[in-house]
């Protein structure tokens, strides 16, 4: 076992969503891996990482971690990281990331005997060179700043480097009601309300009308949009998969107000898609200046116009340098009052 890859919840870490709530709804920074009788064995994997600290040498640290605490505990593991990389790309900021495992002991009490790993922003501390939240401005500044959620950790044993997979979720100080939905149970946690075709209506309603006549109108327009979608997905997944690219991920499916619809890996790398089906043979887009900002700032991303989507498509892959050609029409211009 080379690597291993450990799943937090997907509320537990983020970076630069607007907490829109009136109260609650801040990251937990900690995962259970024991609670009740249930043990995730995913999690588990964490105490096969050899970097942790000897708690003989630096027993002032492990008090700092306990001090705060509401309930009788104790540290089980701690786990000082100074290879840190982001979606495989290394992180320049000298000084290191700790997380550690902290268990509830008191048996009067009804938490007891749950075990969670934690890893806190604010933990600093000078003598092991630890500063989690220094650890995390590099990360959000190298993902220009975007909102983000760390969904997952990767320790590779031989490098000794710990990565986080962060998933870009829309652009910075994004409201918390437009990333998750706060229902509780086990449902979907994401916000699924968004209108993606309203500014090409004029343009695909022809060739609708000509392949199905009076059933296409307003209201059922955007249900044959989200076919042609899927049609454009599925078409793109298969040129992406014929290239040998790895781990595509419809992203709009999970986050309506992402910048980018598609995710996927080539050549090790962490790419990103923005993708337009399209029925007519026209090749276009219609891209927020968010959209165009991100596709301008990461050049790692594509676009993909998928034409002819209910006939013969035709997948269409742009990069920057070709997209500099294309014609711009400006359909919109927000005007705001100065205070």
């Amino acid at each position: 076992m080379s690597k291993i890859r450990f799943s937090i919840d997907i509320k537990s870490l983020y970076c630069n969503i607007f907490n829109d709530n009136d109260k609650g709804h801040t990251c937990t920074v900690a995962t259970p891996i024991k609670q009740g009788n249930s043990i995730n064995p995913d999690l588990a994997d964490i105490y096969k990482i050899p970097q942790q600290i000897d708690f003989q040498v630096h027993p002032d640290f492990i008090s700092k971690l306990i001090k705060n605490s509401k309930s009788k505990v104790k540290i089980n593991n701690v786990f000082v990281f100074d290879k840190i990389m982001v979606n495989n790309v290394l992180v320049k900021c000298n000084c290191n990331y700790c997380m550690f495992v902290k268990e509830e002991v008191d048996p009067l009490k009804a938490q007891f005997g749950r075990i969670k790993l934690h890893y806190p922003f604010s933990l600093k501390d000078d003598d092991l060179s630890i500063d989690n939240k220094k650890v995390f401005n590099t990360i959000s500044e190298m993902l220009h700043n975007y909102a983000f959620i760390i969904n997952s950790f990767d320790y590779d044993f031989e490098s000794k480097y710990i990565n986080f997979n962060a998933q870009i979720v829309g652009y910075n100080n994004i409201p918390y009601s437009k990333v998750f939905i706060n229902n509780k149970g086990t449902g979907n946690k994401f916000s699924t309300i968004f209108n993606h075709y309203s500014d090409c209506y004029d343009y695909e309603i022809v060739y609708l009308k000509k392949k199905y006549g009076d059933e296409v109108n307003p209201n059922t327009f955007n249900e044959y949009m989200e076919k042609c979608f899927d049609v454009a997905f599925d078409q793109v997944e298969s040129y992406l998969e014929s290239k040998g690219c790895q781990d595509i991920v419809n992203i709009r499916n999970l986050y309506p107000y992402s910048l980018f619809d598609i995710q996927y890996v080539q050549n090790n790398e962490l790419r990103y898609g923005i993708l337009k089906g399209s029925l007519g043979k026209k090749i276009y887009v219609e891209l927020s200046s968010e959209r165009v900002r991100f596709f301008n700032l990461f050049s790692n991303s594509r676009i993909f116009v998928v034409t002819n989507c209910f006939d013969e498509p035709i997948v269409n892959e742009l990069d920057s340098n070709r997209v500099e050609k294309f014609k711009v029409i400006v359909d919109a211009v927000r005007l705001i009052e100065e205070e």
